[in-house]
């Protein structure tokens, strides 16, 4: 009696191999070129490969717990522990700047003068570019220092003192 429509253990091994080897070209395909063609193909072919044979695996998902809130509120001379300086605009990084979209209302770019459409071009005398974009720039100090900027408004040039506002990422800038 022949064994006509069955496979033996190897060419079951050697199909499973085939599928996975297309399929890791067509989701290396996928990301290569940007294509969603070879993300899905790759993502069928694994599909079928797991619902082929079932496994009963849990999953563990550890769950951050958010840290208990300070005892005592901090002083204004000395920043929370965790926070950091923001300037409180919202921003569109160009080559030569960072056009302000949007600025929090009383927060320290609105107090210290800056409009939306304001350029800024320099933070400290650094010129702020793609390479050295505005966060950065302004990451690189304290809540609390001042920093001068230097803004195009206008198609003029001038000199702004910000004193940067302390943020814990808790809360939105502007709620403070």
């Amino acid at each position: 009696m022949s064994q006509q429509g069955r496979f033996n253990g190897c060419q079951i091994v050697g199909i499973i191999l085939a599928v996975l080897l297309i399929a890791t070209a067509c989701l290396a395909a996928g990301c290569v070129l940007g294509g969603g063609i070879g993300l899905v193909s790759g993502g069928a072919a694994g599909y079928a490969i797991g619902r082929a044979r079932p496994m009963h695996v849990q999953p563990h998902i550890e769950i951050p717990v958010p840290p208990s809130p300070p005892e005592e509120p901090p002083t204004a001379e000395e920043p929370e522990a965790g926070t950091r300086p923001y300037l409180g605009v919202r921003v569109l990084q160009l080559e030569r700047g960072a056009e302000i979209v949007e600025i929090v209302p009383e927060g320290p770019a609105m107090r210290a003068g800056l409009r939306e459409g304001d350029l800024i071009l320099e933070v400290d005398g650094a010129d702020v570019t793609r390479a050295r974009p505005l966060p950065n720039a302004i990451a690189a100090h304290e809540p609390g220092d001042t920093v001068q900027l230097t803004i195009e408004r206008d198609g003029r040039r001038q000199e702004l003192e910000v004193t940067l506002g302390a943020w814990s990422g808790a809360e939105e800038p502007g709620d403070k």
